[in-house]
C-alpha cells in the first residue's frame, strides 16, 4: 500500500515517517507541505493512503481534496477537532488529533483491509498498554472527579466498550454509572470543559468520535455513541437514532414526523428525527 505524507509541519512529517518505520507493508512514497506539491504527488504516484492534515499553510485539506479526481483513503492528522464532520465526507479511514501516537496511529491502520496491519495494530496497542498502564492509572488517581464518557484516551479501553458477554476482572471493575449530577471533563484540542451529564443536550455520532452538545459549545471527543450510551444511568438520555442520544430534560415537546416517527424539539430549538423503531420505544418509555 502507497502512503502521501501531506503535512506544512516539517517536525510533524518526521514524526510520522517514524511511526510508519513499524509497517514494512506501507510505502512511502512522498510528502508534501502544500497544496501544489501534493496535487503533483498525488497524480505522480498515485498513492493509495494519505495522511493529510487539515492546515496546509494558507490553504487547507478540503481545498486538496476538491482538486482531486480520484481520492484515496485519508487519515487525518490534524490539531483541530472541529473539522470531523466535514472530514467523514470523504473516504476517510480515521481522524487522528495530534499528537499522534503509535497506538492511536495503529488502531487507524487497522481498519484498512490489510490483515498483517490489524496484527500489527494489535501488537502495537498491547505493548503501549503494558507501558503506559502505570502513567494511566495515576493520571486517573490524579484527574478530575469523574473521567466521563469524553475524556478516555484513544487507546485506553473502557469496560463499558466490552461485548456484553465479557466479564470484568475484580482487578478492573465495571466503571459506575453516570448520574444527572456526575461530572466528567472533556479536553477538545486546547479547550477544556468540566461539566455535569445534564449539562448536555444531545450527543452526536460522528464516525469514531461524538460531539457533546452544550449550551454554547459543542466539543468533540473520541468515544463512540455506544459506549457514552452505556455509561449513562438508564432514564436521562434517548437514543433517538443511529446519530443522537438526547437528553430527555432538554425536550419541550414531542410531535409526531412525516416519516412515521417522531420529532423531538429541544429547548434550544433543535429539531430531532425519532426512528420508528425508537419512537414506539419511546413511547413506551413515556407512557404512564
Amino acid at each position: 500500500m502507497k502512503v502521501l505524507i501531506i503535512e506544512d509541519s516539517r517536525l510533524a512529517r518526521l514524526e510520522l515517517k517514524e511511526l510508519l518505520q513499524a509497517y514494512p507493508q506501507l510505502e512511502l512514497v512522498g510528502e508534501a507541505a502544500d497544496v501544489p506539491t501534493a496535487l503533483k504527488l498525488v497524480a505522480a504516484k498515485q498513492p493509495d493512503l494519505l495522511l493529510l492534515d487539515i492546515d496546509l499553510g494558507g490553504a487547507t485539506a478540503f481545498d486538496l481534496l476538491a482538486e482531486l479526481v480520484f481520492v484515496p483513503k485519508i487519515i487525518f492528522t490534524t490539531a483541530f477537532a472541529e473539522h470531523a464532520l466535514q472530514a467523514f465526507n470523504y473516504p476517510t479511514v480515521d481522524y487522528l488529533l495530534k499528537p499522534v501516537t503509535a497506538e492511536r496511529l495503529a488502531l487507524a491502520l487497522a481498519k484498512l483491509p490489510l490483515p498483517s496491519l490489524a496484527n500489527a495494530a494489535q501488537a502495537t496497542t498491547t505493548q503501549t498498554s503494558t507501558d503506559q498502564g502505570a502513567a494511566d492509572q495515576g493520571a486517573a488517581d490524579q484527574g478530575a472527579a469523574d473521567q466521563g464518557a469524553a475524556d478516555q484516551n484513544p487507546g485506553d479501553q473502557n469496560p463499558a466498550d466490552q461485548n456484553p458477554g465479557e466479564e470484568s476482572s475484580a482487578s478492573n471493575p465495571p466503571e459506575r454509572l453516570l448520574q444527572a449530577d456526575s461530572n466528567f471533563f472533556v479536553k477538545d484540542g486546547e479547550d477544556c470543559y468540566f461539566l455535569k451529564i445534564s449539562d448536555v443536550r444531545w450527543f452526536e455520532a460522528i464516525g469514531n468520535y461524538s460531539k457533546v452538545h452544550l449550551k454554547s459549545a459543542a466539543p468533540m471527543v473520541y468515544r463512540t455513541l455506544a459506549s457514552i450510551e452505556q455509561r449513562l444511568a438508564p432514564g436521562l438520555f434517548f437514543r433517538a437514532n443511529r446519530q443522537q442520544l438526547v437528553n430527555l430534560t432538554a425536550v419541550v415537546s414531542i410531535e409526531p414526523s412525516v416519516s412515521g416517527g417522531l420529532t423531538l424539539r429541544l429547548q434550544c430549538g433543535t429539531e430531532v428525527e425519532v426512528s420508528r423503531r425508537q419512537s414506539a420505544e419511546l413511547r413506551q418509555q413515556l407512557s404512564l
